[in-house]
């Protein structure tokens, strides 16, 4: 009974915290504002990791620019999809497959957005 208020009380934290979030990112574009700090991995190594770009998909998605929000980081969406079904299923979160899967899927992302041809240049994040 316990461990459910647990959960219940995380779900709702987490709820709260992403709307104050999401209200901040409404209003404040994240290639104009002082307040939202840049990749410290992308700065330091010029390379995108697969978080590159998801403040401004995230900005572009909650004013309706779907694509947009894709160009800057495809990966996110399922990333979310993925996070809240790993929150529900949480005996899922102890299967090695589902470990692996999600490991190779960000390396590989990680890797194939950095490759300098086509199609693959498509994954890099817009600025």
């Amino acid at each position: 009974m316990l461990r459910r208020k647990y959960k219940v009380f995380l779900f709702v934290s987490v709820l709260v915290l992403a709307a104050g979030a999401l209200t901040f990112l409404f209003f404040n574009d994240p290639l104009e504002s002082r307040w939202l700090p840049p990749c410290l991995f992308y700065k330091l190594t010029g390379i995108y990791c697969p978080g590159c770009g998801s403040t401004r998909a995230t900005y572009h998605l909650i004013h309706g620019n779907i694509l947009m929000s894709l160009r800057n980081n495809v990966l996110m969406l399922p990333t979310f999809v993925c996070a809240a079904v790993l929150f529900f299923k949480e005996e899922w979160t102890h299967k090695v497959a589902v470990s692996r899967t999600v490991c190779i899927t960000v390396i590989l992302y990680m890797i194939l957005r950095n490759l300098p041809y086509y199609p693959f240049t498509l994954l890099a994040p817009v600025f």
